[in-house]
């Protein structure tokens, strides 16, 4: 044995005894170069005790046996300068052959920062180790079986390692055929973390394959890519197994990307893309959780779960399937047809342009019975236990060169579950957890501004509710709902009902595409109201994640009113008419005036409105309205006949003056009232045809009354009481009549029209007429 070289034989001093008197080991340095006392490492591990370290100076050595006498702690490491002033394993490459851990070693081993290579077995074996191992940095390759083989260790873990072209020779070794190969072992803890392993090539190679899956067990961070089998196999014995395999990588294999077996493993935040096989496949389940991981452009399925039976329920959450032949795969190890007692609770998964089938439900696996998407299910969300998945482009943010986090706009952005806790999520996040392969970490993108509507517009086009607005581009998709106020209450619209270019039926749920002239149609949305809906006050609401905007609008109908009135003149005693509606909605109509009621005030549809005209009792023509929508119809109405009016009141006659005399003198007659003021009427043409009549200056208001009826023009003149008229005069010879009894007289245009009488009027200019009369009783 060699002692010289030993740094603790020159450290005597009084100090340094004291120190290490209160160590639990002696710190010893031994170095192993070419001018070194010790010129190889199986050298450096003679006597090796409890705390020694191995220093390796760059260069090529044999391999080394650490025996099972070994004890303690023992670190060799490599990547020295050969004066050992520096160490940088990039720079100094420290070659060596093979490492064996030797049976029933009750050492803690560590190998750091070597290049292990040449084995005509496995590069590294471990066959037992009492105590503790750490393989650490290291670069482990072109050896005939495993790069890496532990049979058992108590607390082994295998860190940042690279191992590649391992398994030149898969008929060497115990079984295996890994870069990374962890047995049957009663290991108390596992953990793989970092490394990346490649290129084994064999039939039944993987990059790593671990048996015995503990719930200590953590594989993370490794990267395994173009190995034949595939990626990673990893088995549990134990149903309660819940170890994890998380942030992996696992890329071109030939085979599958992860394969695990048995137990209830925590599989999330895994990366599982162009793998020539499935990207995962979960075989024997018993529970577990399968979350943030992105399967893609797998050529066989994304994910499959298979199995006979489930003692527990495995939860599938916010995962992207994205590219694959097969979405989700969910088979059955048994001989039946088209079902399987498999029912995994499935939500807020992405599934997006996976060729065949987004989820397939399948019997005998891999035989048998495949029910695609709607296969024996209206849809995969109707499958027991699948919810709110969506089938929208994930958008990565450039997913042909290996970067799967998502775009700022991404969907999956804030859509996970809504009853898991965000605050691992970086702020602002939404308090709600992402979809994909950043979801729930402290690395998940942030969360987007709130959605917003703009310019919010509804009407009807025949019997379809067409709504157009605009809205913010914060996400590449928002959930849609349209709700409608009737009676009080807030009806939602089925959003199966929706549709538009810009809408994804996403099972019983509207997707819109964000941005600008969004339309969305309700498809016979009158055929489903109630009927007479003329105004309809409807709500357009967005949401992404927690996140929503509501704006209102008005949705007003072009009913097709048509109405129409019979009747619109009357005379002085009224009548009734009629207006006949045909309408498609609910209407209402209104008089002007109080001397026009109406039998009903609101209706709908064809309806048939008596309208009652009261008696004129005004000696004045008057006018009202009916209003009915937009449409306004004119009521006229004839005055009452007038008496006694029209003329000046002539005074009393006084009384006789009687001349002083002495004889008495006959009584003087009472002379005769002066004639009242003649009558003039002016007959002049109007702007619509009519004839129009003014009285002349010295008439009063009512001295005459005018009729227009068929053609005829009839002007009546009455007389004050105590007078009778004897008759009328005038420069124009007409048809006349009197009724001096009545005290009325009257003349009549006879049967000239209007044109008629324009021309007549022409010609004369002024009708002039004079009302002749008496006191009654005198001639």
């Amino acid at each position: 044995m060699k002692v010289l070289g030993d740094s603790a034989n020159i450290l005597l001093s009084v100090a340094v005894l004291v120190c290490m008197a209160f160590s639990p080991a002696y710190a010893i340095t031994r170095n192993v170069c070419s001018a070194c006392a010790y010129h190889s490492i199986n050298e450096a591990l003679e006597g090796a005790v409890d705390g020694t370290t191995i220093r390796v100076a760059a260069g090529s050595y044999e391999g080394a046996y650490i025996p099972s006498s070994a004890n303690g702690r023992i670190e060799i490491i490599g990547g020295w300068k050969e004066d050992f002033s520096q160490h940088d394993p990039q720079l100094f490459t420290t070659y060596i052959g093979p490492v064996t851990v030797g049976y029933y070693a009750h050492a803690d081993i560590t190998l750091r920062h070597l290049d292990i290579s040449g084995s005509s077995s496995q590069g590294v074996v471990v066959w037992s180790s009492a105590s503790s191992l750490k393989i650490e940095q290291c670069n482990v390759h072109d050896n005939q079986s495993s790069g890496i083989y532990i049979l058992t260790a108590k607390g082994a873990e295998v860190l940042n390692n690279t191992l590649y072209n391992n398994n030149l020779n898969s008929n060497l070794g115990i079984s295996g055929y890994a870069g990374i190969e962890v047995m049957d072992s009663a290991h108390d803890s596992l953990t793989i973390s970092g490394n990346q392993s490649s290129g084994s090539r064999c039939q039944y190679c993987y990059g790593i394959i671990i048996y015995n899956a503990k719930s200590s067990d953590v594989i993370t961070r490794n990267i395994v890519t173009n190995n034949f089998a595939g990626g990673m196999s990893i088995r549990a014995y134990q149903p309660s197994s819940a170890y994890s395999v998380e942030w992996n990588v696992a890329h071109n294999n030939d085979g599958l990307g992860v394969l695990l077996q048995g137990g209830a493993p925590i599989a999330q935040h895994n990366l599982l893309h162009h793998n020539g096989g499935m990207g995962m496949q979960f075989s024997s389940p018993s529970g577990g959780r399968i979350a943030y991981n992105v399967f893609s452009r797998n050529l066989r399925e994304g994910f499959s779960l298979i199995g006979s039976s489930s003692a527990a329920p495995q939860f599938v959450f916010a995962n992207i399937f994205e590219g694959n032949d097969i979405g989700f795969n969910i088979a059955a190890n048994t001989w039946g047809w088209g079902s399987t007692n498999l029912q995994p609770v499935s939500t807020n998964n992405i599934f997006w342009n996976n060729t065949r089938s987004e989820v397939v439900h399948s019997g005998r696996y891999p035989w048998g019975y495949e029910s695609p998407i709607h296969g024996e299910y209206g849809s995969f969300n109707d499958i027991p236990g699948f919810s709110s998945n969506v089938v929208v482009n994930p958008n990565f943010v450039d997913a042909d060169n290996g970067d799967y986090s998502l775009n700022p706009t991404s969907f999956g952005i804030d859509e996970g579950p809504s009853d898991l806790d965000a605050s691992e999520e970086p702020a602002p996040n939404g308090n709600r957890i992402n979809i994909g392969l950043l979801g729930g970490s402290a690395s998940a993108e942030l969360s987007p501004a709130s959605p917003h509507i703009y310019e919010l517009e509804a009407h009807f086009e025949g019997s379809d509710l067409v709504i157009n607005f605009d809205t913010s581009q914060n996400s590449d998709y928002y959930w849609l709902d349209v709700s409608y106020h009737l009676n009080g209450n807030s009806v939602q619209v089925p959003a199966t009902e929706l549709t538009g270019d810009q809408i994804h039926q996403q099972f019983n749920r509207a997707l819109l595409s964000s941005g600008l002239d969004r339309q969305v149609r309700w498809g016979n949305a009158l055929g489903k109201l109630p009927d007479g809906i003329s105004n309809l006050d409807i709500e357009v609401s967005l949401q992404h994640g927690n996140r929503s905007d509501t704006q209102s609008a008005t949705a007003i109908r072009d009913c097709n009113l048509n109405a129409s009135l019979d009747k619109g003149q009357f005379g002085e005693a009224g009548g009734l008419a009629h207006i006949n509606i045909a309408s498609e909605c609910a209407w209402t109509i209104s008089s002007s005036a109080d001397w026009v009621s109406l039998e009903q005030n609101a209706g709908l549809g064809t309806s048939d409105i008596g309208v009652n005209i009261k008696a004129n009792e005004s000696h004045t023509a008057r006018t009202a309205s009916i209003q009915l929508g937009d449409q306004i119809f004119s009521i006229s109405q004839a005055a009452a006949a007038c008496e006694n009016c029209g003329y000046t009141n002539a005074p009393e006659p006084s009384p006789p003056t009687v001349a002083p005399s002495p004889s008495p003198a006959p009584q003087a007659p009472t002379p005769e009232p002066s004639p009242p003021a003649s009558l003039m009427f002016l007959t002049t043409p109007s702007s619509s045809g009519k004839i129009r009549v003014s009285p002349a200056r010295s008439c009063g208001a009512n001295c005459y009354q005018v009729q227009q009826s068929s053609g005829n023009i009839t002007i009546s003149v009455s007389a004050r009481n105590g007078y009778q008229f004897k008759g009328l005069s005038g420069s124009v010879a007409l048809p006349k009549s009197c009724n001096n009894k009545s005290g009325t007289c009257s003349i009549k245009y006879g049967t000239l029209s209007s044109r008629a009488l324009q021309s007549q009027s022409a010609q004369i200019g002024r009708i002039t007429l004079t009302a002749n009369y008496s006191r009654k009783g005198k001639k």
